[in-house]
Order: C-alpha cells, then sequence, then structure tokens
C-alpha cells in the first residue's frame, strides 16, 4: 500500500536544469544540493528494453519533503520534451520488506 507519509521527494522533468533550480528556488525557499550529471545511466523500459542515457538531476536540501529536478536525453523517459512538469512521487522504503511493499 502506498503511504503519502513516507514521501520523499517529487521529480518534476525540466528542460533547463540551472534555470528551473532559479525559479523554484526562487518561488518555493529551497537550497539545491550540488548538481549531479551521468552520461550512461542505465534504466529500462517496455518499449527499448536496458539502454544508456544521458541524465542531469538536483535534489532540494530541505524537507522533509524534497524537490528533484530531472533533464534527461532527448527520447529518454526522462525528456521532458515540451511537457515539463511532475514525473514521480518517491517514497522511503521500510528496510527488510520482504513483500516488495512500501
Amino acid at each position: 500500500m502506498f503511504d503519502y507519509q513516507r514521501t520523499f521527494h517529487v521529480g518534476v522533468l525540466v528542460p533547463d536544469v540551472d534555470a528551473a533550480m532559479a525559479e523554484y528556488g526562487a518561488a518555493q525557499g529551497v537550497r539545491w544540493a550540488t548538481v549531479q550529471h551521468s552520461e550512461a545511466r542505465s534504466v529500462w523500459t517496455p518499449e527499448r528494453g536496458v539502454e544508456q542515457v544521458s541524465l542531469t538531476f538536483v535534489y532540494s536540501c530541505d524537507g522533509p519533503h524534497r524537490i528533484e529536478l530531472l533533464r534527461g536525453g532527448a527520447g529518454s523517459v526522462w525528456d521532458c520534451g515540451d511537457r515539463p512538469g511532475l514525473h514521480h512521487v518517491g517514497v522511503q522504503r521500510r528496510h527488510g520488506v520482504a513483500d516488495g511493499g512500501v
């Protein structure tokens, strides 16, 4: 069962991470961690199977609920194209749960 009390972050797809940091930072009053970049992030999708894609992302520092800004390579699952916005909700998982529940 999904427990919204365990929400850690919301992932937002953006076309420009630096510009989004400035915009969201000013609007939400949050500080940002160091921007991370990976040229070869493994991801699996039903359409393409496993592939390596580029990904740039950053998390806000302040919680309890954080913001993750993401920009993926063209055509990837993290590519916002012309539709930036909410992509996912990340939750904290309880350690030792055998059935895969969160």
